[in-house]
């Protein structure tokens, strides 16, 4: 089933099997959800949409869209960015383009679609000064003509000049019969074009000359009838504006890319520290092998070396460092008591220096450490950076140890 609906102004007109009636935008959604399995056109009258005509001496389409809403800013009674847009391109010669520009309030359309979306009801939209022009085009040979549609209270001029509309009226007046003849007058004074007449015989006969031709006496819901393929109008196309990025915009940005690398950089960190150890380990195992080669299986090699070192003392050395791994292991674990729970995540030995990556349980553990460093006797320098927050609230330190002569 197909339900019509005429939008002029603030009223509305259907038009329901045969049923014609007014409804109003507070009990709008009460009629859509009555009918929502039926396919509602949703035509919008000049009286709420806005029309002006841009002419451009070149006809690349991707040109004119960029600088478009240039040409017609100012030109609307609201902000363009207030509006959603239906573009109509005509090309009337090789190095000329004409488009028609129809506009209405984005609150509008927004309403109405929230309405249909909501309801799930299909719904098409369509304007009813682009349907005048659809059935005079296939009914006129001329191609500059004026075109006037009246029904009721309600008056619609279309003025086409070589197939092309170049201008749209409308009117809303009770006393229609005194207003139209004001209106046809100035018209033909300043067009000497024929005019093509839909809508009431009397008012058509009170106003008839030898350039009026008379068509029917049909109102718009016939007319969309008779149309084979009526054009449908998109109004979700709002113009893109160049501009500068607004300073927020630009803040926006920085703060996406900053959480984004918050986020996603501990990831790599950890795939990298894990590649880390595993190295360290390796290495360890290596030096533990080099050290007891009568071991055939390596488990663990810092519990193993520590076993071995209590085991034989403390004067084992590895062969590739003039530094004792044990000893400097040993050294390490003094920094922290035991009423201190350390967890270490990572530790490199470089010659005499020493990284250590690791957390405790809160910052006066690490003023614990701190102080038992100065008490060393065999490290000579230390640095504690990166301080931070882990997701368990703990503290995540990096350690930088010097060994002294």
């Amino acid at each position: 089933m197909r339900i019509y609906l005429y939008i002029k102004g603030e009223n509305i007109f259907y038009s329901k099997d045969g049923e014609i009636g007014e409804i109003s935008y507070d009990i709008i959604e009460n009629f859509i959800k009555e009918n929502f399995k039926a396919t509602f056109y949703l035509i919008f009258s000049k009286l709420n949409t806005f029309f002006r005509k841009i002419e451009f001496e070149f006809t690349d389409k991707r040109k004119i869209i960029l600088v478009l809403n240039q040409e017609i800013e100012g030109k609307f009674p609201v902000q363009i960015e207030d509006l959603y847009f239906y573009l109509k391109f005509f090309n009337v010669d090789k190095n000329k383009t004409i488009v028609d520009i129809f506009a209405i309030e984005k609150e509008k359309i927004e309403y109405l679609r929230e309405i249909f979306n909501r309801n799930k009801a299909k719904y098409i939209f369509l304007i009813d000064s682009i349907l005048l022009f659809q059935i005079l085009k296939n009914r006129v040979h001329e191609r500059s003509f004026i075109g006037i549609y009246m029904e009721n209270d309600y008056l619609l001029i279309d003025l086409i000049e070589n197939s092309v509309i170049t201008g749209i009226y409308s009117y809303s007046s009770k006393n229609m019969k005194e207003t139209i003849k004001d209106i046809f007058y100035t018209i033909l004074s300043n067009k000497k074009l024929p005019v093509y007449f839909i809508g009431d015989k009397k008012i058509y006969e009170e106003i008839k000359d030898e350039k009026t031709f008379f068509l029917e006496e049909k109102n718009m819901v016939d007319i969309l009838k008779e149309i084979k393929k009526f054009e449908i109008v998109s109004f979700d196309k709002i113009l893109i504006r160049k501009r500068t990025p607004r300073l927020e915009y630009i803040f926006y940005f920085l703060f996406f890319i900053a959480v984004t690398y918050f986020f996603i950089n501990p990831h790599f960190e950890k795939i990298e520290r894990e590649k880390k150890i595993n190295e360290i380990n390796k290495k360890m195992e290596n030096i533990y092998k080099s050290m007891f080669p009568e071991t055939k299986k390596v488990i663990n090699p810092l519990i193993q070396i520590k076993e071995k070192l209590m085991q034989n003392g403390n004067n084992i050395q590895i062969p590739i460092s003039e530094i004792s791994i044990i000893k400097v292991l040993e050294e390490i674990t003094t920094l922290f008591p035991e009423n201190i729970n350390v967890e270490i995540e990572e530790v490199l030995i470089e010659n005499k220096n020493i990284n250590l990556l690791g957390n405790v349980e809160n910052l006066k553990s690490i003023d614990i450490i701190k102080e038992n460093i100065k008490k060393s006797n065999f490290f000579k320098y230390f640095e504690i950076s990166s301080i931070s927050f882990t997701k368990e609230n703990k503290i995540k330190f990096n350690l930088f140890l010097k060994i002294g002569d």
